[in-house]
């Protein structure tokens, strides 16, 4: 595409970190993201997602926080995505203080993040965080989700 003078747009490179998200690319990755940068595209919410998306899945957790605290508005994709990035990277109660964090915000908590929430108190084996949890997922109604 550079070749033949065309500009990448944040469909490209959203397309780009979605292909090789999974690739364990780490460098590569940091590349794309560099280019993400030059070319002014860095603070677009679906690219911010995807970056946020492949650091998860390549371990680099110091990358998911810097890439979500640059993002204007956090969705509750994108804050699923750390709660999981956190639990998946062994960060387990780096996992339920975002979610108790988020839950003092004010921010409803989506069946997806209950889930993901819930996935890290079993990990952790905290009976209390899950009791906790449970009880929060009752009072926001998810209690017959099939995924929760």
């Amino acid at each position: 595409m550079q070749h033949l003078g065309r500009k990448p747009n944040h469909f490209t490179f959203t397309s780009i970190i979605t292909t090789y998200a999974g690739l364990d690319a780490v460098d590569y990755d940091k590349q794309v993201h560099a280019l993400i940068i030059q070319t002014g595209i860095e603070h677009v919410v679906h690219v911010l997602g995807a970056l946020v998306d492949m650091y998860t899945k390549c371990g680099s957790v110091i990358d998911v926080c810097y890439v979500f605290e640059k993002m204007k508005e956090q969705s509750e994709i994108s804050c699923s995505a750390m709660i999981v990035g956190y639990a998946l990277n062994g960060y387990l109660e780096e996992a339920l203080k975002f979610f108790w964090k988020l839950h003092g915000e004010g921010m409803e908590p989506s069946d997806f993040i209950f889930g993901s929430v819930l996935g890290a108190c079993a990990s952790i084996a905290d009976l209390d965080q899950g009791k906790q949890v449970p009880l929060q997922v009752i009072k926001t109604i998810f209690e017959l989700d099939i995924y929760v």
